[in-house]
């Protein structure tokens, strides 16, 4: 009847947040870099991407 979704969402949401987490520490870098933010704001963003990806490697695992 109706059609499997090829990617369900729980598959689709680890390499959503990953996506995310790379834009925002690419974003607050470029921002650091060019002078407007301080170099220290970076530690919670690259913090968060650190256990996003924690997440999915223990969630493929497992």
């Amino acid at each position: 009847m109706g059609k499997e979704n090829p990617m369900p969402l729980n598959r689709f949401l680890p390499f959503l947040l990953l996506i995310i987490a790379a834009a925002a520490v690419s974003v607050f870098l470029a921002s650091a870099l060019m002078g407007d933010t301080p170099l220290w704001t970076l530690l919670p963003i690259t913090a968060g991407a650190a256990l996003v990806v924690r997440w999915i490697v223990r969630r493929d695992q497992s």
